[in-house]
């Protein structure tokens, strides 16, 4: 079974747990992934997330145990397109669930086959996952946006390279 996930709807979805979308877009898209990991388990052999995008991205990327990132080009709804493409092309037999608040994209792919969740039922079930394992929680949102400029600083100084970019300090 496939998992097709309308990503930003979920990354934007209302009632998310406070702080787990803090940092830039890809540190939410990280969190993203490492949620969908968490889920996919037996019940899911693959996942697919689907981004708008205006920005220049490559079409796909392979993101690691099976999950893929796609961003859909173009105007708004171009990942609600692609989405609705990919239950309507998909092989026979092929078994996937939709998971976007969207209510047109859902009752489409519902009406085509797919099963679907809601995006904040989505994160509950996700976030819930590693805890009802006994797994670690989630990681902190903090943890995936980097350092702040301050630290990239010091830790080059800490190398002796200098911050400024004129040089290295190891030698003065």
């Amino acid at each position: 079974m496939v998992l097709l996930v309308d990503a930003y709807n979920v990354i934007l979805a209302e009632g998310a747990p406070p702080g787990l979308w803090s940092g830039d877009l890809s540190a939410c898209r990280a969190r993203l992934a490492a949620l969908v990991l968490r889920t996919m388990g037996r019940r899911f052999k693959k996942a697919i997330l689907v981004y708008d995008t205006r920005e220049s991205y490559p079409s796909t990327e392979i993101l690691p145990a099976g999950i893929q990132a796609v961003f859909a080009e173009g105007v708004e709804g171009a990942a609600d397109r692609w989405i609705k493409n990919w239950v309507a092309d998909r092989k026979a037999g092929t078994r996937c669930t939709v998971v976007s608040s969207d209510r047109e994209v859902a009752s489409w792919a519902k009406a085509h086959g797919a099963d679907t969740i809601g995006s904040l039922d989505f994160l509950r079930e996700a976030v819930g996952a590693g805890q009802r394992r006994g797994g670690p929680p989630p990681e902190p949102a903090t943890k995936l946006s980097g350092l702040s400029a301050s630290e990239v600083r010091d830790w080059m100084r800490y190398f002796g390279l200098d911050p400024d970019g004129k040089g290295d300090l190891s030698s003065s």
